[in-house]
């Protein structure tokens, strides 16, 4: 459950958390890296008021964060928890709030990896056929799934970011201005993308919000956010039959394809799919590598060379 630090801190640990909040917005950290950052200061709060009688954060020990650390649910939170406590003890530190970030020895958990799953094309048809239709949300949905579907596919976070005036209908073109660490980049839209979104652009036009955002994608009650187009997508799925679908899934699939088409183009793919690391290109291609290694694997018939004559 996400929690408000304005709301859990209070006394010198809220000023802590606000000079830290204000320190990332100078430097233009996102709104969603800050919130992450927020929760996470919360989280540790919250479980020191149940296991530490209400000490502070700004009190907290190695022990109390790695107590801490180990009822989180995943690996994945556990380290995403752990960078954002670093990074706030340490500006922490820095600032002479506290004489020492009790982080120097907490280690990061180990990283948990899971092969990401790539949606087939015969599963994508049906995603798209749940769609089919000339209502307000079909015409939506279709566009947002096709684009979803492009090289470059945005984050769920870039994708509700997204205004009209990032949409270049004369170029064929989404740019994402807000993408993490604020990178800007372009993602071209083939010919079938395009006009499923300019179909919803002239749907668009008639919605009654329309004149009261700048949102690209509208819902009853204005722009659509991360979570409505993560319900979005789970309902077109569950309607197709092809069993859960989440955004990142789309993202990985429309990696896997360019990843096959360009040979493994490292530079070209950070530069399209928005990342500073080479590393997230080996992740993001990790279940196209093995099924083609599998598939070498038995054209390769060891076995069968080995075998009794």
């Amino acid at each position: 459950m996400a929690l408000d630090p304005e709301i859990t801190l209070s006394g010198e640990s809220l000023e802590a958390w606000r000079d830290f909040a204000r320190s990332l917005r100078e430097v233009r950290g996102s709104p969603r890296t800050i919130q992450s950052y927020g929760e996470a200061v919360a989280q540790l709060q919250r479980w020191l008021n149940d296991h530490e009688d209400r000490r502070p954060v700004l009190l907290a020990d190695r022990r109390d964060i790695s107590g801490y650390l180990e009822t989180c649910p995943s690996a994945t939170t556990a380290r995403n928890r752990h960078s954002a406590l670093r990074s706030f003890y340490k500006f922490c530190a820095a600032e002479d709030i506290c004489e020492v970030s009790p982080m120097v020895k907490v280690r990061a958990p180990a990283a948990e990896y899971n092969v990401p799953e790539v949606v087939s094309d015969e599963r994508l048809r049906a995603l798209l056929a749940a769609c089919a239709g000339r209502d307000f949300a079909s015409l939506r949905d279709s566009a947002i799934i096709r684009i979803w579907c492009e090289p470059g596919s945005p984050r769920c976070s870039e994708m509700a970011g997204l205004e009209l005036a990032d949409v270049d209908m004369a170029e064929d073109s989404v740019t994402i201005r807000y993408g993490k660490n604020r990178r800007t980049r372009i993602i071209a839209m083939s010919p079938a993308t395009a006009r499923a979104v300019s179909r919803y652009r002239r749907a668009r036009a008639a919605h009654p919000r329309a004149a009261e955002t700048e949102a690209m994608w509208l819902g009853p009650k204005g722009g659509l956010n991360r979570s409505g187009l993560g319900q979005m997508l789970a309902r077109r799925a569950e309607a197709a039959g092809i069993g859960h679908v989440h955004p990142h899934q789309l993202r990985h699939t429309a990696f896997a394809d360019f990843d096959k088409a360009t040979g493994g183009h490292t530079n070209a793919e950070m530069a399209l799919f928005g990342w500073s690391n080479p590393a997230m290109c080996h992740h993001y291609g990790r279940s196209l590598r093995e099924a083609s290694a599998l598939a070498t694997a038995r054209d390769l018939n060891r076995g069968n060379r080995l075998a009794a004559r």
